[in-house]
């Protein structure tokens, strides 16, 4: 008897199988693992067909590959790229790493959410996470974070509402969150950061690409909300302003930055920005965006210049390391670099924090 596998089964059977391998991975010896010189390469794992902050990505970090190779003479690194639009984070990992690719950069995809803790306990590779999910790099032995961090966002947004209503003090806060669990976690940080003993924080839950927040409305503003905070990946908050506009709600409405948009200023929104939109920008930020934008045509966003450092500090990290990946991890733990996004410290656990302000 003959079976038949289809691709959807193929590509499910190639997870399972990937995934038992990434399991068996985390058990090996990592003095096997640094024994082999890593190739110069970093794969870029992004919705790339979908979303417009992955091209800046994607096109700034081959830049940043142009950059470095000029550099360092005798050294080519290249950036391969796969496009998890219609493909799962599982299989793109396992394409990549049988090209040779063991460095990666990969996120603000909701399946790594759910897989980064598998994905940066493998041995003989190394995570690069672009995701505002806080704890991305806590638990993982072999990965760091240079992207923006939620929590400091919360941070930053709680402390910006206290400044708003600092002469009646700030009462019951409303948080809409994204039903993802991205959202959700960046959700509870900015629950836990307005939450005090005389406050009252009502939260609730909307699918996304929700376009319908009337509903939302009758449950908030009979509850009093001195200000609304919207956590999201983006497209939904236009909808929530207009219909929270619409139903006379006269306070604070306030959002975090989404993922999957460019967060535009609003008049009468409260937002963090980076450094970079903000046009606080180092050296090396000025001499980025004149390239991007000489080079690309248009304008580099944060999303590009987080692209750029996330490529040339992992380049660099890989060859201070002398291209062993156990030792690359130890290049970010403590440190500080200027890039084009800005300023960028690490924690010991490998975190990153960046100038953000509010607009």
């Amino acid at each position: 008897m003959s079976v038949c596998i289809t691709v959807p089964m193929k590509k499910k059977l190639y997870a399972v199988v990937l995934a038992c391998i990434m399991l068996s991975a985390c058990a090996t010896d990592e003095r096997a693992v640094s024994s082999s010189k890593l190739e110069p390469k970093i794969g870029l794992i992004l919705p790339i067909e979908s979303s417009q902050c992955a091209r800046d990505i994607l096109d700034a970090s081959r830049m940043a590959a142009d950059d470095f190779n000029a550099q360092n003479p005798g050294l080519k690194f290249d950036i391969v790229p796969f496009d998890i639009s219609k493909v799962s984070v599982l299989e793109a990992v396992g394409r990549l790493t049988d090209e040779g690719v063991r460095v990666f950069c990969a996120g603000f995809d909701a399946q790594i959410i759910s897989q980064h803790n598998m994905l940066s306990g493998m041995r003989g590779v190394f995570f690069n996470f672009m995701m505002a999910y806080p704890p991305a790099t806590l638990q993982g032995k072999n990965s760091t974070r240079i992207f923006f961090n939620g929590a400091q966002e919360a941070d930053l947004l709680s402390g910006e509402l206290e400044k708003i209503h600092a002469r009646g003090g700030l009462g019951n806060v409303a948080i809409l969150a994204e039903d993802t669990p991205q959202y959700k976690s960046l959700s509870d940080y900015i629950s836990f950061a307005v939450s005090t003993s005389q406050r009252k924080v009502f939260r609730d839950y909307f699918s996304p690409g929700e376009s319908r927040f009337d509903i939302f409305a009758r449950y908030i503003i009979p509850f009093g909300a001195d200000a609304i905070i919207y956590v999201g990946a983006g497209p939904e908050f236009e909808a929530l302003r207009r219909d929270m506009l619409s139903a006379s709600y006269k306070n604070t409405i306030a959002r975090m930055r989404g993922m999957e948009v460019y967060p535009k200023p609003v008049k009468g929104v409260v937002c963090p920005f980076s450094a970079f939109e903000s046009g606080i920008l180092t050296a090396e930020g000025r001499e980025f965006a004149q390239a991007f934008k000489g080079r690309y045509l248009r304008p580099a966003s944060a999303f590009a210049a987080y692209g750029y450092d996330s490529a040339m500090l992992l380049m660099k990290a890989i060859k201070a390391s002398g291209f062993d990946v156990s030792k690359i991890r130890r290049q970010f733990t403590e440190k500080s670099y200027d890039g084009a996004c800005g300023s960028i410290r690490f924690d010991s656990s490998a975190d990153s924090t960046t100038p953000l302000v509010i607009r």
